[in-house]
C-alpha cells in the first residue's frame, strides 16, 4: 500500500458519502420548497422538517470537516438557511404564545371571581369578594 492509496481513500470515501447522501438532499429540496410556499402543515410534516433540520445541520457540519467541494457545502447550507427561516417565524410563534397566554389568564381570572361569589353565597363566614374594576 502506498502513500498515495493511502490519501484517496478518505477522498473516496466522502465521495461515496456525499453520494449516498444526495438523493436524501434532492428530497429535502422539495420539501424546504414545500413548507416556504405555506399553507396548512399537519404534525407529521413539522416533525419531519425538524429532522430534516437536524440532519441538514449534521451534514453540513461532516462535509465542512472532511473537506468537501464548496459546491456541496454551499448548497448544504442554502438548505439549513431556508428551513431555519420555515421552522423560526418569531412573529408568529410569539404572538400565538402571548395571545394563548391571555385567554388562559383571562379565563382563569374570571372563573376565580366566579368561585369566589358563589361560595361566598354559599357560605356566609367566606368574607365578601370585591367586585373588581
Amino acid at each position: 500500500m502506498t502513500a498515495s492509496d493511502t490519501a484517496q481513500r478518505p477522498r473516496k470515501a466522502l465521495n461515496d458519502w456525499l453520494t449516498a447522501r444526495a438523493s436524501a438532499w434532492a428530497a429535502l429540496d422539495q420539501r424546504v420548497r414545500q413548507l416556504q410556499r405555506g399553507g396548512n402543515v399537519d404534525v407529521e410534516e413539522a416533525l419531519q422538517a425538524a429532522s430534516d433540520y437536524r440532519r441538514i445541520g449534521r451534514d453540513l457540519s461532516l462535509a465542512q470537516q472532511l473537506g468537501a467541494p464548496p459546491s456541496t457545502t454551499s448548497f448544504l447550507a442554502r438548505q439549513y438557511a431556508g428551513l431555519h427561516q420555515v421552522l423560526t417565524r418569531p412573529a408568529e410563534i410569539y404572538g400565538l404564545l402571548a395571545l394563548t397566554y391571555f385567554i388562559l389568564c383571562f379565563g382563569l381570572s374570571r372563573w376565580a371571581f366566579w368561585l369566589e361569589r358563589r361560595l361566598a353565597r354559599r357560605d356566609p363566614t367566606v368574607p365578601a369578594v370585591v367586585t373588581p374594576p
